[in-house]
Formats: C-alpha cells, structure tokens, sequence
C-alpha cells in the first residue's frame, strides 16, 4: 500500500487554504472527481466553484468530474471514478450519502483509490462516511437518534463529528467514542478540517476538538 492521504472537513466547501494546498500537490494525473448530491432545478456548474476554487489556486490546470450520487451507477460513471487524480465527497443529508456511496458499486472503487495514495477530501457528511463506522448526529437525521452505519472504513480506530461547535454536539463526540471504543474522535467545526495519513494524524487546520477514549472511560472531557 502507498502512502494515504485522507482530508475530512466538519462542513461543506470551500477547503480550509492550508488543507487545499496539500490536496492540490498531492493531486495525482487524472481529474479531481466530485461526488454530490444534486439539488432540484439547479445544476452542479452553478455552485461547483466553491469545492474547485480553493483547489485551482494551487493547480491552476486541475480538470474536474461530476458525478451525482444515487443507487446505480453507469459504468462510464464508474471508469470515470477509476481514472480520478483526487476525489472530493460532497456534504448533504448524511443518511442518503452513506446509502448512495457506502452501499454501492462506488465504495470499494473509492478504497482502492485510497489505498493507491489518491488523495480523498470528505466535507460533513462526506466525511462522516470516511471512517468504519459513520455515526449520524441525532441533529443530522429525521429519527432524531445517533445512527450508526457502515462507514468506508478509509481510516480506523476514529470517531468523527462534523459541525461540532455550530450543532453543539459535545455530548455527541463523547458518546460515540464510548460506544464505538475507538481511541479517538474529533470534532471537526466549520471551515476546518484534519488531514490523515497512513502514519496518523498529520495536519489540523481550524477548530478540532480531540476526544479520547481514555479520557471518557475516567468521565473527564
């Protein structure tokens, strides 16, 4: 396996600046494939520019993909996947992203990319997918429950919270590492993000709040 390069950002685009810089360098040949979820009556190039202004400042010639998510996928859509460069998980409802990404012909592609050192960006939801289990904030879902779901599993032994100080979700965090006993989670706030590696943890940029199973096991945190 090459090295991993993994960004989760705790809300939709833009990229923080520093996080966008290192995914553009690490930007492999290919186009940088976007996954989204589509919004009725409005087409991906009217707001696309958010995700893909942060990353041409740093790679002016960076070309792009758009794919919506749903339950089926062509395989023109699929070979388009295969050839990316770099992937970007758009953010949305949660719940649809894990059904129409996780539980479809699209994940073990994403995870052989992963594994090939294709640099992978998840924003809220589609980072909350990124790790084995995606756990859904009770404010991110109709049941008003946590949901624990079948995540990608690009990265183990984490728990993530997006939007963490905007939805208050402190108790949320704590919990979820408690139930899922991972080492760590991180509550990632908007316009932050944590960049991940083979190796651990390498970059923070923005508020991350760091909540360790350790520290839940005493009752402190």
């Amino acid at each position: 396996m090459r090295n991993t390069h993994l960004f989760l950002i705790g809300s939709g685009p833009p990229m923080p600046n520093l996080l966008a810089k290192s995914f553009a360098h690490l930007k492999e040949e290919g186009p940088v494939v976007l996954l989204y979820s589509p919004r009725e009556g409005v087409e991906i190039e009217k707001y696309a520019s958010a995700y893909t202004e942060p990353i041409l400042s740093y790679s002016p010639h960076a070309a792009f993909s758009y794919i919506s998510i749903k339950e089926h996928y062509s395989k023109d859509e699929l070979d388009t996947l295969k050839s990316a460069g770099a992937v970007m998980i758009g953010g949305g409802d949660t719940v649809k992203y894990q059904r129409n990404i996780v539980d479809t012909d699209l994940a073990p592609v994403i995870r052989g990319l992963h594994k090939q050192g294709v640099p992978i960006a998840g924003y809220s939801a589609g980072a909350l997918i990124a790790p084995e289990t995606c756990a859904i904030s009770a404010k991110d879902n109709a049941e008003g429950i946590i949901l624990y779901k079948e995540g990608l599993g690009l990265i183990e032994n984490i728990a993530l919270s997006a939007h963490y100080l905007r939805w208050q979700d402190q108790s949320h965090l704590r919990q979820i590492v408690r139930n899922l006993k991972v080492g760590v989670g991180y509550g990632v706030d908007d316009q932050s993000g944590i960049y991940i590696t083979e190796k651990g943890l390498k970059a923070i940029e923005g508020y991350v709040y760091m909540e360790r199973l350790s520290c839940v096991r005493e009752g402190k945190g």
